[in-house]
């Protein structure tokens, strides 16, 4: 008989246990949902990519990102940082009104031949995506050879 009330109170645990789980997962999905800003700032890029294709050796590596603010409230860029091989030259400081555009200069040094693959963070006031990774692709090769008659 203890095992058979053992055995009740294991299989009553277990689905109380698996009841409240199922019920905290859904509430999570619920307030989730919930959190999200539809009535705060939203940035949105034209191209979160940019391909420099094949380049040469000590060409522009310079290029630009435009976004959009498409939410209700100002957005405002608290920080673009580069990484390896890439400088910020210069990014929108003020807010960015609903329904316009700012701007991100970044360069990428093509001193070395290889391949570009970076990214670049932007951090701004966007509730759901405060985080943005933005990417510089590419390959650069060396210049070629000119030949004795100076082509």
């Amino acid at each position: 008989m203890k095992k058979i009330n053992a055995t009740i109170t294991v299989f009553a645990l277990i689905s109380f246990l698996t009841m409240g789980g199922f019920s905290a997962i859904a509430q999570d999905n619920q307030s989730s949902e919930a959190k999200k800003n539809t009535n705060g700032p939203k940035i949105t890029f034209e191209n979160t990519t940019h391909d420099y294709g094949t380049i040469y050796q000590g060409d522009n590596g310079e290029c630009e990102f435009v976004f959009k603010n498409t939410g209700k409230e100002p957005l405002v860029l608290s920080n673009v940082q580069g990484c390896c091989g890439v400088s910020v030259l210069e990014w929108t400081k003020d807010p960015v009104m609903p329904k316009k555009t700012g701007s991100i200069k970044l360069r990428y040094y093509t001193s070395r031949p290889g391949t570009i693959n970076r990214e670049v963070t932007v951090t701004s006031n966007d509730p759901d995506n405060s985080i943005i990774k933005i990417k510089l692709v590419g390959k650069i090769e060396a210049k070629p050879a000119e030949d004795a008659t100076g082509n």
